[in-house]
């Protein structure tokens, strides 16, 4: 039996039934040499979250051999200040060693601007689209 009935704080039902595991949420298409990072619904909450992604994403992106383009669908997307740092460190990371071109989208306005700040301080362009259609169009 599971042990969280018996505590009186929330379960957390949602997230471990809702959650996607972070291989499921890369997926790539060699024809148009296009890595499409599903973040949709994802939390991070940590520095070690924003590391765990890094890991994932740069073991496919090692795997396919060469750089790619890259669209991130961030609705949904959730991040805590303690990760922010890490995370902006992370798509610095990927821009700099495996990325050809990247775009973003979120309908979020509040995340496209904190995300969007934080990715700026660190030199790179910092546009999150609206929509995916606005982000496939960019690449």
């Amino acid at each position: 039996m599971d042990a969280r009935i018996f505590r009186e704080e929330p379960m957390g039902l949602k997230d471990t039934l809702l959650s996607i595991s972070l291989l499921d949420r890369i997926a790539y298409q060699p024809e148009r040499n296009l890595l499409f990072l599903n973040f949709q619904g994802l939390k991070l909450l940590t520095p070690k979250d924003a590391q765990d992604v890094q890991a994932a994403v740069e073991r496919k992106c090692q795997e396919i051999g060469h750089r790619v383009n890259t669209i991130v669908n961030y609705d949904g997307f959730e991040i805590m200040e303690p990760a922010m740092d890490a995370y902006a460190e992370v798509v610095k990371h990927m821009s700099e060693h495996y990325y050809a071109r990247i775009t973003r989208y979120s309908t979020s306005a509040f995340l496209r601007n904190k995300l969007g700040a934080a990715i700026s301080s660190r030199g790179l362009a910092p546009h999150i689209y609206e929509t995916q259609a606005e982000a496939e169009a960019a690449i």
